[in-house]
């Protein structure tokens, strides 16, 4: 049951919404929200950009359906309330909590209740499960763990300011109308989105034997020990790591000059045709260090079919990971590669321990 509203942060006279004034509206919000079953708009998002985009122009034609995308557009973030999922093991539960944030879980769990669009979107379960889920085109992984940080010590501070008496308005329920097209476009992206959900594989895991402290004390960087660990196919230290980041990494200007050609309405060079370059612009491990000062871990997909993705968040004792896969390629396994890439971490650790 796919219900959407517009609630306003902001009281009249420009002062912020009180912590007490958010729960009650929030409650409001969630009374009305079990009367009848709406389709779930949000799923037309998680369409191919392409066909979204047609999509997203057939749906503004209507001036209900635009006042309603125009004010989720113009929020400072979403909330999704998620229904409750199917209860499983403690040791598969990491695994189901981040597919459940990243997806939603397919179209018959939480997937409807999402606006991939958006740059920040809360999720928040039944069971009390949350995070954060982010559209890369527009934002980096490390300002929104910086975020996450920043929330979490926000929350463990009390609230003392007191509601003002005022009532407050309800909550801006938002409509569509859906016309066939529309609906055709929903159940399309209903059986798309399903596919792409099953044949991602998910496994997180927290390695407990050591954290970042480790390497430190081998004046080793963590980053580049860990990097090392998941049997990079390249060794990239800090160094490089920096320079990429300030656009010195070759393939961003090769890219960058393809694109432009593209805009450019210029024939692509030859060199961007070669198998070589197809070669070296594959692939198949992708990974990332977004580190936070929280037990969290960030987690996205391959680039290839045939890759991994991992993603890493070092603590001082312990470092958490996730790896994904995609279940259509029979060479990859996203468990797989979890196991063997913590027992290659204790390998190098009872290798280095003596020099400690």
């Amino acid at each position: 049951w796919i219900h959407s509203y517009a609630l306003d942060v902001y009281n009249s006279d420009g002062t912020p919404l009180t912590q007490s004034q958010i729960h009650a509206q929030l409650c409001r919000i969630r009374s009305q929200s079990w009367k009848t079953d709406k389709e779930p708009m949000g799923i037309l998002t998680s369409e191919h950009r392409h066909t979204w985009g047609q999509a997203y122009n057939r749906l503004l034609q209507d001036r209900i359906n635009k006042d309603s995308v125009r004010l989720i557009e113009k929020g400072l973030f979403t909330l999704c309330l998620d229904s409750p999922v199917m209860r499983i093991s403690d040791e598969k539960y990491a695994s189901r909590m981040a597919a459940q944030i990243l997806h939603g879980g397919g179209t018959y769990s939480n997937s409807g209740n999402r606006w991939f669009d958006k740059t920040l979107q809360f999720v928040v379960g039944e069971d009390g499960s949350w995070g954060l889920l982010y559209e890369q085109a527009t934002a980096e992984g490390p300002p929104i763990a910086t975020l996450l940080d920043h929330i979490l010590q926000f929350c463990k501070k009390p609230d003392t300011v007191r509601a003002p008496l005022v009532p407050l308005p309800m909550p801006k329920k938002l409509y569509f109308y859906i016309d066939p097209a529309i609906k055709w476009d929903i159940e399309m992206a209903k059986q798309n989105l399903d596919i792409l959900i099953n044949d991602l594989d998910i496994t997180c895991f927290n390695f407990q034997r050591f954290g970042k402290e480790f390497p430190k004390k081998l004046r080793f960087s963590p980053n580049s020990f860990i990097q090392m660990a998941i049997q990079l196919a390249y060794y990239r230290s800090d160094a490089v790591s920096v320079q990429a980041l300030h656009g010195q990494g070759i393939d961003r200007h090769l890219l960058g000059l393809k694109l432009q050609a593209i805009e450019e309405g210029l024939s692509i060079p030859r060199m961007f045709m070669d198998t070589a370059y197809g070669l070296a612009t594959h692939w198949k491990l992708r990974t990332g260090q977004v580190p936070t000062n929280t037990d969290s871990v960030m987690c996205f997909g391959p680039l290839v079919p045939d890759g991994y993705a991992v993603c890493y968040n070092p603590q001082p004792d312990h470092v958490h990971f996730s790896v994904t896969a995609f279940n259509c390629c029979e060479d990859t396994n996203a468990e797989k590669l979890a196991v063997t890439l913590e027992s290659t971490l204790q390998d190098l650790q009872d290798l280095l321990q003596p020099a400690v």
